[in-house]
């Protein structure tokens, strides 16, 4: 962990812990599915729901904390290239036509694919890009527990709108039944002494009143989990696309500015080596990856 939860982005997780407990407590409390029962194995959906929205809030936390791969000294960056003996002058040519870049702002040589955050103050191994949401750059370090938070978040908001559908068709149908009940018989004669007149009964005036306000306080909140379904769902598709082509989502965006892509064709990526070993290496690769090898490997290769 790096960041402290009261440091820089408190507000957000503040906002998003809120929602997450506001939203969860809601569901419990008028789906009956997940309301305490009797039966002990009707607990089972409950806890599972309550599990899976524990650990989505857990892994929110932990990439909202951790270090992203910050860049820390210029003593930590060497690069040892593994080529072969015979191909060493080549590779030594390779790297003085790209030298490593030093950055501006912290005044550190940054390894490849790295780049300066302004948002984070620092440079961050293999950017990918700053998520205003968590309040943190995602990067080499913590980009696979940012895919696993996309993966559980996105489970949690189905179930949510599956709950959410049935709350809100529960309350529409409880409304259509109270406004038949009041059409049909709920009625009561009021006598004078010159006239009679038939009044409504005021429960069903205030049975309506309450129905029309859970159908729109269930839409609401379906609207906002729906909301967030969307944006989580496309998030996962992209970072999972660009994953399989060991592609960063600041790379594909400013391929045309980066030294190091300008010397490739638009269609041509350095780092791509198929979907199967992109998808391996992203998983399960632990620690810094020396992207330096990769690309003047491959250079050598076409040389």
């Amino acid at each position: 962990m790096f960041h402290t939860v009261w440091g820089s982005g408190c507000g957000v997780r503040t906002v998003h812990t809120l929602l997450t407990c506001g939203v969860t407590l809601l569901l419990l409390l008028h789906h009956p599915d997940l309301s305490p029962q009797e039966n002990a194995w009707i607990h089972l959906p409950t806890l599972m729901f309550v599990l899976m929205v524990t650990c989505s809030t857990a892994l929110y936390y932990g990439v909202s904390l951790m270090d992203p791969g910050y860049v820390l000294s210029d003593c930590n960056e060497k690069y040892p290239l593994s080529a072969a003996n015979d191909k060493q002058e080549m590779t030594s040519l390779s790297q003085g036509a790209l030298r490593m870049r030093r950055c501006g702002y912290c005044l550190l040589k940054q390894p490849m694919r790295a780049r300066h955050c302004k948002s984070c103050q620092r440079c961050v191994r293999r950017y990918d890009h700053h998520c205003p949401w968590i309040e943190n750059c995602v990067g080499e370090k913590n980009h696979r527990v940012f895919i696993f938070y996309l993966v559980l978040q996105l489970l949690v908001l189905l179930w949510a709108v599956r709950i959410a559908c049935d709350c809100t068709s529960r309350i529409v149908s409880a409304a259509l039944e109270y406004n038949a009940g009041c059409n049909s018989g709920s009625v009561m004669y009021v006598q004078s002494d010159c006239t009679s007149r038939i009044v409504r009964t005021s429960p069903c005036r205030d049975l309506g009143r309450v129905a029309a306000c859970q159908h729109l306080f269930a839409c609401g909140v379906w609207c906002v989990i729906a909301v967030f379904t969307v944006v989580v769902s496309l998030l996962l598709v992209s970072h999972m696309y660009l994953i399989s082509c060991n592609v960063t989502t600041w790379e594909f965006m400013s391929h045309h500015r980066i030294a190091y892509l300008k010397q490739c064709d638009s269609d041509t990526n350095p780092f791509d080596r198929g979907l199967i070993r992109n998808v391996w290496s992203f998983f399960c690769t632990c620690g810094n990856v020396v992207w330096e090898r990769l690309y003047f490997r491959d250079a050598i290769t076409t040389v």
